[in-house]
């Protein structure tokens, strides 16, 4: 790679840039001297050098896109939701409406494309969030546009609010996860905008998939454990391994609640497990 001086300047439009994700790529690439417009229905000033009002729950055609992306060198999606809420659907966020903006990137002569989906997005996929992202990304490998698909595991962003529930389930005196040992392997926001960064900045061809994982799987039980240990709670908690056939309905109880993240396809993917091979994103992070 070339030393960051030798970088040129490049024009980046990132949607969800007002997301957790979003907004820490936002900062990452005006950082690294990269002109950033910020895609999204209310776009924040300041995020970037220009912002594009664009509502992905009414995704414009690939010829909108095609006509705003002239000039533009990298497109970067982070759009996601984790539940579908009024008009947000995983079908038309996940789906319809990257694939038609990947599709007016490559009419529009874009260097490169940047698809945030998940790990677990694959043929095996578990849940409706898993199989809308794994559709988007099986049809952006297949456009001609060079293109890299990044998977995280969990992210850890101290203000996310499923970071926030995790610590909070960590400072309980009984540790009750589904019991599984299927591995979890976090990664930290601040690595994945980093590693992001540093992706755009290397000419590619055709497309890659990139796991974006931690060094190290663990079970969510070791997980919890490594939390409430860091948050200063020496006293280990108690250990309640919860059967599937309990966790999946206390999980859809859990889902009426208001502002809950808890829900049986949150608890079916965590049944699954999520990690990989960490040596693809240590290329980047080292």
């Amino acid at each position: 790679m070339r030393d960051e001086g030798d970088r040129p300047s490049m024009k980046v439009l990132l949607t969800g840039a007002s997301g957790l994700i979003g907004g820490r790529l936002a900062i990452a690439l005006a950082a690294a001297g990269h002109e950033v417009i910020a895609a999204g229905r209310n776009p924040r000033p300041g995020q970037g050098g220009a912002t594009l009002v664009v509502d992905f729950s009414e995704p414009p055609s690939a010829d909108w896109w095609a006509a705003r992306l002239h000039g533009v060198d990298i497109v970067i999606n982070a759009v996601g939701i984790f539940r579908e809420r009024g008009r947000q659907r995983f079908d038309v966020l996940h789906t319809r409406a990257p694939v038609a903006l990947f599709e007016g990137a490559a009419r529009a002569g874009t260097r490169l494309v940047v698809q945030l989906s998940a790990l677990g997005s694959d043929a095996g996929a578990a849940t409706p969030y898993h199989r809308s992202k794994h559709r988007a990304d099986e049809a952006l490998r297949a456009m001609p546009v060079a293109s890299v698909i990044v998977q995280p595991s969990l992210v850890y962003a101290p203000e996310g609010a499923s970071s926030r529930l995790f610590r909070r389930l960590a400072l309980l005196p009984v540790l009750a996860p589904p019991g599984t040992d299927a591995p979890v392997q976090p990664i930290h926001v601040e690595d994945l905008a980093e590693a992001i960064v540093r992706m755009v900045q290397v000419p590619r061809t055709g497309s890659v998939t990139v796991p974006a994982v931690g060094p190290e799987p663990m079970t969510l039980a070791c997980y919890l454990a490594r939390l409430r240990r860091a948050l200063g709670v020496e006293r280990p908690a108690w250990r309640l391994r919860v059967p599937p056939s309990v966790a999946l309905p206390a999980a859809r109880l859990l889902a009426r609640l208001p502002g809950s993240l808890v829900d049986a396809d949150a608890v079916r993917m965590l049944l699954r497990g999520q990690s990989a091979d960490p040596s693809a994103i240590a290329c980047w992070l080292g």
